[in-house]
């Protein structure tokens, strides 16, 4: 599980790099969902942060 929070967060920078946006949006949301895990203290944190920070910048 963890490392399909990792792929997708890795899929999000490289079409956001390729000008992609849209998709880098889907991706970029898959991984902050995925890194929720169950939630609470059970949260991938690292990628969480990572996703939702690629979020903001996307959507600005």
């Amino acid at each position: 599980m963890l490392q399909r929070v990792d792929v997708q967060l890795f899929l999000a920078e490289q079409t956001q790099l390729q000008g992609k946006r849209d998709e880098a949006l889907k991706h970029a949301r898959k991984a902050r969902h995925l890194a929720t895990c169950d939630g609470g203290e059970y949260t991938y944190k690292v990628a969480h942060h990572e996703a939702a920070a690629l979020l903001r910048l996307l959507e600005e």
